[in-house]
């Protein structure tokens, strides 16, 4: 599976930076990690004397530019500046012999800890149905917050839940979630009403402390650009589909765009997600953790074939989607593919206002604005975008409002004209 590639030892230093510029993204790096190697990379295709790269070269570059020697210092011993060019050399090198070359990982293990042992509330908690249940992310979210509660609990001398009371739950959370956004204080807030709850059915404390975690309305983000009057199929038009991760792209594009699909759900989709003879996509929510069906259509089932056929690298993975970088595996859960969706807007020529959302997601919206218009119920819609609660599709008739309130009439125009 997979074409015959240029090697990379072949390519032009144009060439084989842009290519590395893409991996990074693909890798997971943050865009200011991309900045400052992109930075690099500029200076370095201007320095170097010839029209592909070198081992020899880049390390003239290193020691010329940024007076890094390599043979007789080790990362450890460099500035910041000297550790980032460093870095971003020996990246360049690795792709260009075919190496692999993986995100650096930090070595911290986790923001908070526990201030002692769990209580044993909290490890009951653990074990319910209801924490089960959710998504890893919202598992993990909810860790974080009952280790920084354990040690507000440890610093007061409190050991036990039925200590807590209500006065003191209240400012615990005014001063914690201070310069929290509306949506992470609705998250948390969420996490403790459901505690509290389980505390008091428990018999853990006399009180529903439930009762006393303010409710959060969340501030709505700002609306979407609505793709309309086919900006959707300029963007796809403007992609290569010879190219292996363009073409791999165009497959991702198409199922957010057509399907729906959250971002996170199409990097994980597995090859046994896909039920070829029944033409329908099975699975299972990363943000909500409920099963999901949704039809494949014809042109997004094409799209994958012809990446899973012509494009997708050997591997042992059974994702469908890789990184296209060795030693290509799933696609970073980091990677949003933000960067790579720009560059496609941009090439196809797209405006879109700097006060709209622009990124994949946008994508989900305008697919949920155009069923809208075409008088599918909100829970038909909620269904095909994987919403657990109707309200969260309910933000998509926001969108209409608006776009309607900007084609009202002024007051002062004759209508009678």
């Amino acid at each position: 599976m997979g074409e015959t590639k240029q090697p990379n030892q072949t390519k032009p230093l144009s060439q084989l930076i842009d290519e590395v510029n893409e991996t990074l993204e693909d890798r997971g790096y943050s865009k200011s990690s991309r900045r400052h190697y992109g930075c690099i990379y500029s200076v370095f295709k201007q320095f170097s004397q010839s029209e592909s790269y070198s081992d020899e070269e880049g390390a003239r570059f290193l020691t010329e530019r940024h007076g890094v020697v390599i043979k007789s210092e080790t990362p450890d011993k460099l500035t910041s500046h000297m550790q980032t060019a460093f870095r971003a050399m020996m990246i360049l090198s690795d792709y260009h012999h075919g190496r692999a070359f993986t995100k650096r990982r930090c070595r911290k293990t986790s923001k908070y800890v526990w201030a002692d042992t769990p209580l044993k509330e909290f490890e009951e908690f653990f074990q319910t149905d209801r924490f089960y249940g959710w998504s890893k992310s919202y598992q993990g979210a909810c860790l974080s917050e009952f280790k920084r509660l354990s040690v507000y609990l440890h610093n007061n001398q409190i050991t036990a839940i039925a200590e807590i009371t209500p006065a003191m739950l209240v400012q615990y959370l005014s001063t914690a979630l201070a310069g929290y956004s509306s949506s992470k204080r609705s998250v948390t807030f969420s996490i403790f009403r459901t505690f509290f709850r389980f505390a008091y059915i428990s018999e853990y404390h006399p009180l529903d402390l439930s009762e006393s975690v303010p409710v959060v309305r969340r501030t709505p983000s700002g609306l979407s650009f609505d793709w309309a009057d086919g900006a959707i199929e300029k963007l796809l038009s403007c992609m290569d589909r010879g190219n292996p991760t363009e073409a791999r792209d165009y497959a991702i594009i198409l199922l957010i765009s057509r399907l729906g699909l959250r971002i996170s759900d199409v990097k994980n989709l597995r090859m046994r997600d896909i039920l070829w003879e029944e033409n329908r996509i099975e699975l299972v929510q990363q943000k909500t953790n409920e099963p999901l069906v949704l039809p494949l259509f014809k042109e997004v089932g094409e799209a994958i074939i012809d990446y899973l056929k012509f494009h997708r690298p050997s591997s042992d993975s059974d994702c469908v989607f890789l990184s296209h970088a060795i030693p290509f595996e799933k696609l970073s859960g980091n990677n949003d593919l933000s960067g790579r969706f720009d560059k496609y807007i941009e090439r196809a020529g797209i405006s879109i206002p700097q006060n709209r959302m622009k990124g994949p997601h946008s994508l989900r919206h305008a697919l949920a604005v155009k069923l809208l218009d075409n008088n599918i119920s909100l829970l038909t819609i909620s269904g095909i975008l994987g919403h657990t609660d109707i309200n969260s599709a309910a933000d998509y008739l926001r969108v209409n409002v608006e776009l309607l309130r900007q084609c009202t009439l002024s007051p002062e125009v004759d209508c009678n004209v």
